[in-house]
């Protein structure tokens, strides 16, 4: 009955509609090419809103999942027991890094590497501050923790050897 009752009330309307269109000339190819072209210049942008929007939400629930604040991070100064709490959540990579920078005084790596850019964040990890951030771009320890960071090496970073070290963060090491 609601079919006949749908059928009754719209479609009387909708072959209406359909009729008066096709009397102006309106076809159903004009009106998926108006479509398409209508889309052409309005799906890019919101696209790239849903991907930026999509990022974002990505990002802080990363930085949550690992009990990190998302705002004002890198704006204040961290004290020993916020460093030990994220170093008690990192992953054995992140630790890998930290210390290779710490032993070696840097490490080259991306600058979109997305633990590096987790250690920077939280302020471990700086880059220079001149020049361009190329393929392989050097990550030292802040030295503000470098003292810290040592100190609690063991119990925080723990002791990954060298060799292990650069296979977790997929370094190759030179043979000579």
């Amino acid at each position: 009955m609601r079919v006949v009752e749908f059928v009754r009330n719209w479609g009387g309307f909708l072959f209406g509609l359909c009729g008066f269109l096709w009397w102006l000339g309106i076809t159903p190819e004009n009106v998926g090419q108006a479509v398409y072209d209508a889309s052409y210049w309005i799906v890019p942008p919101l696209l790239l809103g849903c991907g930026v929007w999509i990022g974002w939400s990505l990002k802080t629930r990363q930085m949550e999942k690992e009990g990190i604040a998302s705002r004002n991070m890198a704006a204040r100064k961290h004290s020993s027991k916020e460093i030990a709490a994220f170093c008690s959540v990192m992953s054995k990579r992140k630790k890998a890094i930290l210390l290779e920078a710490l032993e070696n005084g840097e490490v080259v790596l991306s600058p979109v590497d997305p633990d590096a850019c987790s250690l920077g964040d939280m302020d471990l990890l700086k880059t220079s501050p001149v020049g361009f951030r190329t393929l392989g771009t050097s990550w030292f320890v802040n030295p503000e923790h470098i003292a810290t960071l040592k100190k609690h090496r063991g119990k925080w970073l723990g002791d990954i050897e060298k060799s292990d070290r650069l296979k977790v963060i997929g370094i190759e090491q030179a043979n000579y």
